[in-house]
């Protein structure tokens, strides 16, 4: 995974100098997976790894504008009072897009040292302790779907040569930016035209669970950076354009015992899921609406989520089906896996991982039934569908008592402060398609 694995501050401190790293960039996840963080010169950066770097608490409920949201014991009610991040070691990198720059992640604690539970990233941990406690540990691969456009966001290609290679060398220059960035996180595997005009998808392998979910919010931030210096612009909005393919974030998962050997895969028939997997399946579609605002957690993601275009509309599982919120993929007993197809391109990696293996083991810890795998086309048939109304998806997240039980009320408050307040401008706003529809005729 290309990180350092170091454990001390005279440690980085020394691996900093080795490497000519002039600044560190020390970073968290806000709610919408957005980085946040500050830059340090390398001599203050041992002293930052003992004690913190403060901010203020506003930038924990930041919304996507920057904008704080009101929160029970955040923001404005406490006077925006600081709190710290600190450095966790283990992620620190050199950046890959400026290679005298370091990249570290941050854990985020009260100035007396308490953990926040209202940090995205610290739910991932609370999640992978919860693996762990179950014997379980994960291996997790996202597929990388986004659209390279002008400075501007609009497309640069007429039509739709999915799997053309033509367009992977008239994108060369760039794609190979974003590719080489993606690499610094994890191992690639291929990547390839999507659907969309100017969209691609970047494939790499299976990795550990929180190394997993660092990295997909690492790369997700080099990808743009790295395109940005070629005067063009890498979009990871779900439905960046009104009739084309939006991009996905497929999560792709296994589960492991202590001998490594994959869960997932059954003994007993090998072209088939083992019943733990099944028993894992059904805990993600008994929690599906409930988890849907974070797996679609924009009032744009839902634009993405149309019956056609690629994207899952029915609540159910298959076998090597795309049309399906869920996929049972049966190779081989080492890459048996399940993908789940739901989350768009713009999550928070920390929340909906999280979330998925929350409710994978629920479902794991119930024995939940996930029922026969649906076959054929499942966008026309009569099978339950997913929410697709963010409103509908935001109150069946605060009425879960199973939300709350998971996620903790502190984050739960501040993910729901964000949304509401993101949710309010967006149903306010005039668009262009109100000018279009209505303007000339009423």
């Amino acid at each position: 995974m290309n990180h350092t694995a170091l454990t001390s501050p005279a440690q980085a401190q020394e691996w900093l100098a080795r490497n000519n790293i002039r600044a560190v960039r020390v970073e968290w996840s806000d709610i919408n997976g957005l980085g946040r963080g500050k830059l340090v010169p390398t001599a203050r950066f041992p002293q930052i790894c003992r004690e913190g770097i403060q901010f203020s608490n506003a930038a924990l409920t930041f919304d996507i504008q920057s904008i704080p949201a009101s929160v029970a014991g955040m923001g404005a009610i406490t006077g925006y009072r600081n709190v710290r991040a600190l450095p966790d070691l283990a992620t620190l990198r050199a950046w890959p897009v400026e290679p005298d720059v370091a990249w570290c992640l941050c854990n985020i604690e009260t100035l007396g040292g308490a953990p926040i539970n209202a940090s995205p990233r610290d739910f991932a941990a609370r999640i992978g302790k919860q693996l762990a406690a179950q014997g379980f540990s994960a291996r997790i691969a996202p597929e990388l779907e986004f659209y390279i456009a002008d400075s501007k966001g609009a497309a640069l290609e007429n039509g739709s040569p999915c799997y053309g290679t033509e367009s992977l060398h008239r994108f060369q220059a760039a794609l190979q930016s974003a590719c080489s960035a993606t690499a610094a996180f994890w191992p690639l595997e291929a990547w390839h035209h999507e659907h969309g005009p100017g969209q691609f998808e970047i494939n790499v392998g299976h990795a550990p669970y929180i190394d997993a979910v660092d990295a997909l919010h690492g790369a997700r931030i080099a990808i743009r950076e790295a395109v940005a210096r070629h005067g063009l612009r890498a979009t990871f909005m779900a439905k960046p354009y009104n009739g084309l393919n939006g991009s996905a974030c497929q999560l792709n998962l296994s589960l492991q015992n202590d001998s490594g050997e994959n869960l997932f895969a059954s003994t007993a028939a090998p072209n088939a899921p083992s019943a733990l997997c099944l028993h894992f399946i059904g805990g993600v579609l008994a929690h599906l609406d409930e988890i849907a605002a974070v797996l679609l957690p924009n009032g744009n993601s839902f634009r993405r989520v149309v019956p056609g275009h690629f994207a899952p509309i029915t609540k159910a599982w298959g076998l090597d089906n795309r049309t399906a919120a869920v996929r049972a993929i049966v190779d081989t007993p080492a890459s048996t896996r399940v993908e789940l197809r739901v989350p768009g391109a713009d999550i928070n990696a920390y929340l909906a991982v999280a979330a998925f293996v929350a409710a994978g083991l629920d479902g794991i810890t119930r024995k939940l039934d996930p029922g026969p795998a649906a076959e054929g086309d499942l966008d026309s048939g009569d099978h339950p569908k997913v929410v697709t109304d963010w409103a509908e998806a935001l109150r069946l997240f605060e009425q879960s008592d199973w939300i709350r039980s998971v996620f903790g009320p502190e984050l739960v408050g501040a993910f729901l402060g964000v949304k509401r307040q993101e949710f309010g401008r967006f149903s306010h706003w005039v668009s262009d398609f109100d000018a279009n529809e209505y303007g000339q005729l009423l």
